[in-house]
């Protein structure tokens, strides 16, 4: 009773062995899979205040990038499935005074596919970007390609002086 009692034990542990090993996946899903479109400024470095926010579908608020001073790149997330993002630059100067910018970022979005176990994601494709110029001059496409890699700014931009 003895031998089979250990056989069978000897069994069971090689069974849950070899399922762990096969069980195991390999593939390096990515951590984070929301895209990011990276802006650079023309120039020098902000030195003023820059708040950027965008209004969700359900109608409420979200700031995507809070008071940032001092910087001469940044990146905004990009929505998943909408074809055009608005994005509201509020920029504060040093005499207190303001200028509030819609930028309007017209795009295709495409599935990304990594694996069956890695979360979903989308590429995106710029089209067009434009601004109300009221404290920006001017924005341009310098790579219309968003995609995980934040090492190339997608867009320029060029601050009016004040």
């Amino acid at each position: 009773m003895r031998r089979i009692t250990t056989i069978l034990l000897i069994l069971a542990g090689t069974l849950v062995l070899t399922n762990s090993f096969v069980s195991c996946s390999s593939i390096d899903c990515p951590i984070n899979t929301r895209t990011s479109c990276v802006f650079s400024l023309a120039g020098d470095t902000l030195t003023d205040t820059l708040t950027i926010s965008t209004t969700r579908r359900d109608g409420s608020d979200t700031v995507l990038v809070n008071r940032q001073t001092g910087i001469s790149v940044f990146s905004v997330p990009m929505s998943y499935d909408g074809t055009i993002d608005e994005l509201l630059f509020d920029r504060k100067y040093a005499d207190t005074s303001s200028t509030l910018d819609t930028v309007t970022i017209e795009k295709d979005n495409t599935p990304h596919f990594e694996a069956v176990d890695c979360n979903p994601a989308f590429f995106h494709t710029l089209k067009s970007v434009s601004t109300t110029h009221h404290g920006i001059d001017s924005l341009s496409i310098l790579n219309p390609n968003v995609t995980f890699d934040n090492s190339h700014a997608n867009i320029q931009i060029f601050f009016k002086k004040h």
